[in-house]
């Protein structure tokens, strides 16, 4: 888990408890600050696994020996590096 990940997850329990301290039924701008940082916590997690997989997706791809792709090359023709 990232550490963003850790403190926003950190920082809506907080907000969570302060809420419950309030002692209130009604919904209020706590609730749906704590809502809102919940699901943007979850859309972060979700993202940082999606880039993991495209990271180890193209490490995989430069530890294939086997690959018998083209030397990339400039639009002049000169070889990538």
């Amino acid at each position: 888990m990232s550490d963003t990940v850790f403190w926003l997850r950190k920082i809506s329990g907080h907000l969570r408890r302060q809420n419950e301290a309030l002692d209130s039924d009604a919904p209020n701008d706590i609730d749906k600050l704590v809502a809102a940082l919940d699901r943007q916590t979850a859309a972060m997690a979700e993202l940082a696994e999606s880039n993991r997989a495209v990271v180890d997706m193209l490490l995989a791809q430069e530890a294939d020996p086997d690959d018998e792709r083209e030397t990339a090359t400039l639009l002049d023709g000169t070889p990538a590096r």
